[in-house]
């Protein structure tokens, strides 16, 4: 497959991802999951047939280096395109806050990224796998760019990086191989000891996910309006220094992964307080964030609560389809 490549499409450039020793694991889950979803027929001519909210990977390969002097050691590689690599959404919001985009254009786009990125991970729990590891560096531009107003029409979002994917429903490690087990996902979320309750750990994997995709796309939105936490009070997820920035390194900087209903409703009424009172000029970027979120009888606000504010006992398919189809996206 990768000589096709190269043959049909000289033209491009391909990275080689190397995952010594432990982080092999990391690439091999990369390529199950997406063996298990069925992307692993990937054809990278023009054919069209390009995963659609999923960034392309073309394949994976294990190398072995023999050592008189220590262990064999083994590696794990992928193989991804260039042009693929710095189109994250962090990276795409930045570049909007850069070239200062209007607040329409930037409604257009987020709702774009919005919709393939909940409907990649939608795919991936309904194939019965968790991502893991969802923040904003991981929800990729898979088509369109900046260039243009064409290309911005066209931008189509998704997810990328499964090397913390997990089986859901398997009952322990063994049957989990490759992935994680959902009960390891479950105890990094705060809810350990269920290996015996595969049911509940997957439900748990589920909302973990969602609510990490929802914080991301919250700070990849306060990226494109060039605005920071510091209209936040203490407790709702500011930095240390009480203006953080979205931060593909800090998921939950602006708004904490397990602050839930209450955080996302507390952000929501500060930025709306901020935006109409005296203090509003302080914080350029926040008008715009509340005019996106706002849009359409606060369609934005309500279709941000369904990943981050899931309540108690709540089916997490579903309310993830529900997300999927809210009118915020529908689009």
């Amino acid at each position: 497959k990768i000589d096709r490549f190269i043959r049909e499409q000289a033209s491009q450039t391909l990275v080689l991802r190397e995952h010594t020793r432990a982080a092999s694991d990391l690439g091999v889950r990369e390529w199950a999951s997406y063996r298990h979803m069925g992307m692993d027929e990937y054809q990278p001519a023009a054919t069209n047939s390009e995963p659609e909210n999923f960034a392309a990977v073309l394949g994976a390969f294990v190398t072995q280096t023999v050592d008189a002097g220590s262990d064999d050691e083994i590696s794990v590689w992928t193989v991804t395109r260039l042009k693929d690599l710095d189109r994250d959404g962090l990276s795409l919001a930045l570049e909007i806050s850069e070239r200062q985009l209007g607040t329409q254009k930037i409604l257009n786009i987020f709702r774009k990224v919005a919709k393939g990125a909940v409907r990649a991970l939608l795919k991936t729990h309904q194939e019965g796998l968790a991502h893991g590891g969802i923040d904003s560096s991981t929800i990729m531009v898979t088509r369109g760019d900046l260039s243009n107003d064409g290309e911005m029409e066209m931008i189509n979002a998704g997810l990328s990086n499964f090397g913390y994917a997990a089986r859901l429903g398997s009952k322990d490690d063994k049957t989990a191989m490759p992935f994680l087990s959902a009960a390891k996902l479950a105890a990094s979320a705060g809810k350990r000891g269920l290996d015996s309750d595969p049911v509940l750990a997957g439900s748990v994997a589920r909302k973990e996910d969602m609510r990490r995709l929802g914080v991301a796309l919250v700070e990849i939105l306060f990226a494109c309006v060039n605005l920071s936490s510091g209209f936040l009070t203490t407790g709702v997820g500011q930095g240390p220094s009480g203006s953080a920035k979205p931060s593909s390194k800090n998921l939950g900087g602006l708004i904490p992964i397990d602050g839930g209903l209450e955080a996302w409703r507390s952000l929501k009424e500060q930025s709306r307080a901020t935006a109409s009172g005296v203090g509003a000029s302080d914080y350029p970027g926040i008008e715009q964030l509340c005019e996106i979120f706002g849009a359409d009888s606060n369609a934005g606000w309500e279709f941000i609560e369904l990943l981050v504010g899931m309540p108690e006992g709540a089916n997490p398919l579903l309310q993830l389809t529900r997300a999927s189809t809210h009118r915020f996206i529908a689009v």
